[in-house]
């Protein structure tokens, strides 16, 4: 049986006939990113803050100025330069750069702050501002202390009480500019130390804190300053470090969830881009990501592939000097496969199936005959055992068929049950391995999207953990491809097949969600009822969306199938004889061999067939015996282990066919006139068919819809 989901995109909590039917969308990767990518430069570091103030200020009453050259005085400027919504522009210590004359007299501030002493910015520079800008009312200050940790305080100072601090090393320069912006919004105070030792200064700063963070690692703040200096007014305090100034600024800006809608890029290398851009960020409510001149570093791609979603625009700070075009390029390929950036289309239509079934006749004639478009086979599985011997199975290729008849291609993994994806989740080595063989195999296949399958993971935390972890790294790698990336999720709940869920982190880890919504009386289910009511459908939908699933992203799947429910209030005499079997999910094969490939379907317990014959084949538990059956057009094989035999004259139970839509009654001939036909037919086991315009379609009180067809299965 071919199961075919139709992809709906849920933009509202709406009845779900209108979701169904009215909102719906294809997805394509043909699409080109837009250029969001762009470069703020001057012609040196100068001219670069120039640039940078014209563009987040028109105006300013306070600007701040400290010199371009060193770096000190200005580590902890930032959060005064936000408080007071002021540009930071730079100078030559000696001299007023012409550039930042320029700027000054296009602002007209009526209050410039100078960072540092007259060693720092010197008195004839401040004469030049005046004899620049021609205000006697132009009022210029300095904010400053004996040394770089004195004008810290200073500025501590003037920003008012906070119960936050941040300290980081005041010899250098990249955690604190990584750190900046975040202070900066937070209005929390940046603190110098030395590595071994707090400087007086620092100390009387941290007399009023309750919090700190202390960006770095022990290398740059010893943990003996930290455990044996800090006063003890210190409630809390929090070392956050990595293995380099990138990582640790990755840290820090994940750890604090801060926001980057619009995302700046400096130089992690020198400090001027990052110092003057700290303040439009800051005023711009999100950071600045440090890079190398020519790649970016591991630790910044992995935050901005996890951020990307958010990501609108990615300004760089400085010219190529600072970073080359090839880092421009790589910021542009991280984002290129983000789905605010394909261009949307009008309706997703996905079907998947099962390998094993007959592959190519739902993809043979086109989209516009079938009724969908996007084609996503259970081709890979999982096989082996062990830590390093689980491998990706390609389960047979038709996706070229696909493509050649006009279908999209996303290409379905499975694996149920959890004792492989365990091994998997335990070995990181291991699922890095695995993430990179399916990645390769699906360019191999050049694909357009992977959708995970992964059910019935136990309720385990740790599969939980592992599975979210799992989709992290996987996204990270098909955002380089270009690759859409899905996963298969049930509604909420704690069973062993829905509990392995974190709806909202799996949203944040992959481009859509595709929501199960069926099997509302599954297959063993103790009492019959509908698959997927409207009610049942609408309430799992709205509880996904209220854990902060995005709805542009939530991807309704709806069950194209239903099931036969058994009745005991009355016998049926056997006409003939008959073959049911007695275990649930029994294969019907084509010859009586277990390797015989592809079944024909697989059918559930008590499924009755005409008997034909009982002949020898291959042995299941020892016994070789199978019963031939009559499939009506075409003749199948069932083992004697998992059925039986009822002879002609017998009496058996009787049946109701009954299945259920999700759809109204309206619903349900919308989708018969758009597939410009007079009736559809509904298939059940064994190889039965109803026609629907010639059964009745009953409407309870709650909206759902019954198919009823009173009879034997003979009559299906």
């Amino acid at each position: 049986m071919f199961l075919l989901k139709i992809m709906a995109f849920v933009k509202k909590a709406m009845f779900l006939p209108f979701l169904l039917l009215s909102v719906m969308v294809i997805l394509s990767t043909s699409a080109e990113a837009e250029t969001r990518v762009s470069r703020v430069e001057g012609e040196d570091r100068y001219g670069t803050a120039v640039e940078i103030s014209k563009e987040g200020w028109e105006e300013a009453e306070t600007v701040i100025l400290t010199r371009g050259d060193k770096f000190p005085d200005a580590l902890a400027g930032t959060p005064l330069a936000y408080q007071h919504d002021a540009p930071m522009l730079l100078t030559d210590p000696e001299e007023l750069n012409e550039v930042t004359r320029e700027e000054l007299q296009r602002l007209k501030p009526e209050q410039i702050l100078v960072l540092g002493g007259n060693a720092a910015v010197s008195d004839t520079v401040l004469e030049e501002i005046h004899k620049a800008l021609k205000d006697d009312t132009l009022e210029i200050e300095r904010v400053y202390g004996v040394d770089r940790f004195g004008t810290a305080e200073d500025i501590s100072e003037r920003l008012g009480d906070s119960s936050q601090a941040i300290m980081v090393y005041g010899r250098n320069f990249p955690d604190a500019l990584s750190v900046a912006s975040y202070a900066a919004q937070e209005g929390i105070p940046l603190i110098l130390t030395e590595r071994d030792s707090l400087p007086d200064a620092a100390h009387r700063v941290l007399e009023g804190i309750k919090k700190l963070y202390v960006v770095g690692g022990d290398a740059v703040i010893s943990e003996d300053l930290v455990e044996n200096e800090l006063p003890a007014n210190i409630e809390e305090y929090q070392r956050i470090s990595g293995a380099d100034r990138y990582e640790t600024a990755a840290l820090f800006l994940d750890k604090l969830d801060l926001v980057l809608k619009n995302a700046f890029v400096a130089t992690g290398e020198e400090f001027p881009d990052a110092l003057a851009g700290s303040a439009w960020a800051a005023k711009e409510g999100t950071a600045v990501l440090p890079v190398a001149t020519d790649q970016v570093p591991d630790s910044i791609r992995s935050l901005m592939v996890e951020h990307r979603k958010e990501i609108g625009q990615v300004t760089i700070l400085g010219g190529s000097g600072a970073v080359s075009e090839t880092t421009r390029k790589a910021l542009e390929d991280i984002l290129k496969a983000v789905p605010g950036s394909l261009a949307p289309l009008e309706e997703v239509k996905m079907g998947w199936q099962f390998m094993h079934m007959d592959i190519e006749k739902h993809i043979s004639k086109p989209p516009e005959e079938t009724g969908f478009n996007i084609y996503a086979p259970v081709a890979y599985e999982l096989k082996g055992e062990g830590a390093h011997e689980i491998e990706i199975e390609v389960k047979g290729n038709v996706i070229q068929t696909a493509q050649q008849n006009g279908y999209k291609n996303w290409v379905t993994i499975q694996e149920i049950g959890s004792e492989r994806l365990e091994t998997i989740f335990e070995d990181e080595q291991q699922q890095t391995r695995l993430i990179e063989e399916l990645i390769t195999q699906a360019v191999k296949d050049d694909v357009h999207g992977i959708n995970v399958n992964f059910e019935n993971l136990g309720t385990d935390a740790f599969m939980r953990e592992g599975l979210t972890s799992f989709m992290e790294e996987l996204h990270q790698e098909t955002t380089r491809e270009g690759m859409y990336l899905s996963i298969d999720v049930t509604r909420l709940g704690d069973t062993i097949w829905s509990a392995v869920y974190d709806h909202q982190a799996l949203a944040e880890a992959s481009d859509y969600l595709i929501l199960m919504a069926y099997d509302e009386h599954w297959g063993g289910s103790p009492v019959a009822g509908p698959v997927s009511s409207l009610s049942w459908t609408e309430d799992g939908v709205i509880e996904v969306l209220d854990k902060g699933v995005p709805p542009e992203q939530l991807v309704l799947g709806v069950p194209f199938y239903s099931r036969i429910w058994k009745i005991n209030d009355s016998d049926l005499i056997l006409e003939e004889d008959k073959v049911v079997l007695t275990e649930d999910g029994v294969n019907i094969r084509p010859e009586p061999y277990l390797d015989n490939e592809p079944i024909i379907y697989l059918a559930p317990e008590d499924s009755m067939m005409t008997y034909l014959d009982k002949v020898e084949g291959e042995a299941i538990n020892e016994n070789p015996y199978w019963y031939e059956v009559d499939l009506g057009d075409e003749v199948g094989y069932v083992t004697t282990e998992y059925s039986t035999r009822k002879e002609q004259g017998e009496a058996v139970e009787s049946y109701i066919v009954t299945g259920s839509s999700p759809m109204g009654l309206e619903a349900c001939r919308e989708i018969m006139e758009q597939l410009e036909k007079d009736s559809l037919t509904v298939k059940f086991y064994p190889k039965g068919e109803v026609e629907l315009d010639n059964i009745e379609l009953e409407e309870d009180d709650e909206g759902r819809i019954t198919v009823v067809r009173v009879g034997t299965r003979k009559d299906t």
